[in-house]
């Protein structure tokens, strides 16, 4: 679990941060889920989750309420995710849209930067 989360900071984590997301799980068999949810996520037109998704952008090309987008620029995963919906949603045509810059978390206990989503 520590290598994910891991992955998804703008900057490495202690060792002793990782080893905490790693205790939980006895072995590395306890740490299937976490690994198979990125394949969860449809990246090819034959995936079994892609037609759910493409309906999802079906009712959401249609939605003429405002729209606003507020994507982080620091976030690794999502960064630029503004950029489709505001070309494909109607309701972010003209809204007025926020790029967060270099947006970050910070937990309390370790100082680690996490970027936010």
């Amino acid at each position: 679990m520590g290598a994910i989360i891991n992955m998804g900071t703008l900057s490495d984590l202690p060792e002793e941060v990782l080893e905490a997301y790693n205790a939980p799980f006895p072995d590395e068999t306890y740490k299937e889920g976490a690994r198979i949810f990125p394949s969860l996520v449809p990246i090819s037109p034959d995936d079994p989750a892609a037609p759910a998704n493409r309906k999802a952008w079906e009712v959401l090309s249609r939605l003429e309420k405002p729209f606003l987008t507020a994507f982080s620029d620091g976030d690794p995963i999502t960064r630029g995710g503004e950029q489709i919906f505001q070309k494909r949603v109607r309701g972010a045509k003209g809204q007025a849209h926020k790029v967060i810059k270099a947006a970050v978390t910070s937990s309390r206990k370790t100082g680690a930067k996490s970027s936010l989503g």
